[in-house]
Parts: C-alpha cells; sequence; structure tokens
C-alpha cells in the first residue's frame, strides 16, 4: 500500500475551504478528490478551531458568557440561588 501525498497545513486548510464552499459533504468531497476521507476529518479536526476562531467565535464566546454572567447576577439579586425557582 502507497503513502497518500504529504501536504502542508496550509495546503489542508486550503482543501478544507474549498470543501466547504463545495457544498458537498466532507466524503462526496474526498471520493471527488481522491483523498482518504480519516485523514481529511483528522486535518478538518486539528486546523478548523484555529482558522474558525478568529473574531466570530471569539465574540459568541464573550457575548455567551456576559449573557451567562448577567443570568447567575440576576439569580444572585433575586435569591433564587438554592430554591425551586432558580429553574
Amino acid at each position: 500500500m502507497s503513502r497518500g501525498k504529504y501536504r502542508t497545513q496550509l495546503e489542508w486548510q486550503a482543501l478544507i475551504e474549498e470543501q466547504e464552499r463545495s457544498g458537498l459533504t466532507g466524503l462526496e468531497f474526498c471520493r471527488r478528490q481522491g483523498l482518504f476521507a480519516k485523514t481529511f476529518y483528522r486535518q478538518r479536526k486539528k486546523i478548523r478551531p484555529r482558522a474558525v476562531c478568529s473574531i466570530t467565535r471569539c465574540i459568541r464566546c464573550r457575548s455567551m458568557q456576559a449573557a451567562f454572567d448577567q443570568s447567575y447576577l440576576r439569580i444572585l439579586r433575586e435569591g433564587a440561588v438554592g430554591s425551586k425557582r432558580a429553574f
């Protein structure tokens, strides 16, 4: 069995972005490109957090944390901690 072509991280990132733009499932994209699906998904898992976690994810995380903090403070102010009213 021969080894597949070595690809750099930038090449994998370009392939992942191409798959997302194509509208194809990962499996179908791999079949058409001659990629091993297992390798593609492993690389996507490694690269995607870095590619996606730019401004969008950071803002979303901060927004979710702020909403949680506000809810928690409201519960504390109402004295509902430990009572059935909190849930």
